[in-house]
């Protein structure tokens, strides 16, 4: 593993997906986006408090490198068997198209279905979330919000 996560990850012919973009996402926007998503979010939010902070995605962009290092030839690319392999063991979750079901989270990701702008963990467990905008109508200031652990 060469310890530096790629800028793409590629998934053969579902194309490419961006790494280590990502701030943060709250598991209320992959509610709709089938089981392969909640399972992967699941995983990942280790604290459980529903939001993948940016720790939890610096370690599924980890993980993700990995499993493409291990496509012998390819490197920076997720073939479909690493792909099975990465949901099943780091997600378990069974998968028929593992590249797809993880193009998909990626996406969810870099996208914008969801409305965090950061969420960093600190030292003491909290996380402190920053909204992309004003979610509660009060002046068009970003809103902040403080979970406890």
């Amino acid at each position: 593993m060469s310890g530096e996560i790629p800028n793409e990850l590629k998934l053969g012919k579902y194309g490419t997906v961006k790494l280590g973009q990502d701030k943060g996402i709250q598991r209320s926007a992959i509610e709709n986006q089938g089981d392969a998503a909640k399972s992967i979010f699941d995983s990942y939010d280790k604290d459980k408090n529903g939001i993948l902070d940016e720790q939890e995605l610096a370690q599924l962009n980890a993980d993700l490198e990995e499993y493409a290092d291990k496509n012998l030839g390819k490197k920076d690319s997720l073939g479909n068997r690493e792909a099975k392999k990465f949901l099943k063991e780091k997600a378990n979750y069974q998968s028929k198209d593992a590249r797809l079901d993880i193009q998909n989270f990626m996406k969810l990701l870099g996208g914008e279905n969801d409305n965090v702008e950061s969420a960093i963990k600190q030292s003491d467990g909290n996380v402190v979330v920053t909204y992309k905008n004003d979610i509660r109508g009060g002046g068009g200031e970003k809103d902040r919000a403080l979970l406890l652990r």
